[in-house]
Parts: C-alpha cells; sequence; structure tokens
C-alpha cells in the first residue's frame, strides 16, 4: 500500500469519526457548520478511494481485505468485467 493510499484511508476514517460524532449536535449552527464542512472535505477524497482507484495501489490480497472479499471473489468479478484489469504487475 502506498503511503499515500494509506493517508487517504486514515483522512477517511477520521472524517467518518468526526461525521458522527457531530451528528447528534446538528440543531447547533456552528455543529451544522462544522458537519457540512467535514461532509464536503470527505467528498473531495472519496473519488480517490473507488475500487478502480484502488486496484492499482494493493496487491490482490489487500484488496480483497478491503473489499471484505477472498482473493478468489475479486478473481470472479474481474473475469466479469466487474473490476479494471490490472494495469502493471507489482515487482516481487
Amino acid at each position: 500500500m502506498t503511503p499515500r493510499l494509506l493517508a487517504l484511508l486514515k483522512a477517511e476514517s477520521r472524517f467518518i469519526e468526526k461525521i458522527e460524532k457531530l451528528e447528534p449536535h446538528l440543531d447547533d449552527p456552528e455543529s451544522w457548520r462544522d458537519y457540512l464542512q467535514t461532509v464536503a472535505a470527505l467528498a473531495q477524497i472519496e473519488p480517490r478511494l473507488r475500487p478502480e482507484t484502488l486496484v492499482e495501489g494493493l496487491t490482490q490480497g489487500e484488496l480483497a481485505t478491503r473489499f471484505g472479499v477472498t482473493p478468489r471473489t475479486l478473481q470472479r468479478r474481474a473475469k466479469r468485467g466487474e473490476l479494471p484489469p490490472k494495469r502493471a504487475r507489482r515487482s516481487q
């Protein structure tokens, strides 16, 4: 996993935690503004965390773990065209 991808995944997790903490307090205008800013920030990184983006940075095992499936399931999905083909082999 690349450092960039790891940072994005950590940021996603932190944004989600912050959103969940703010949700019970949305009747407060300041909390509402903070909530909207956090959701907007999360929306900015979301496209970089789509499956087609993740395929390039992860091994098959890492990708399977990320999606909560087995590597065999990933192979079947790739064969059916549900995942983009791997563009370059990772060096061992």
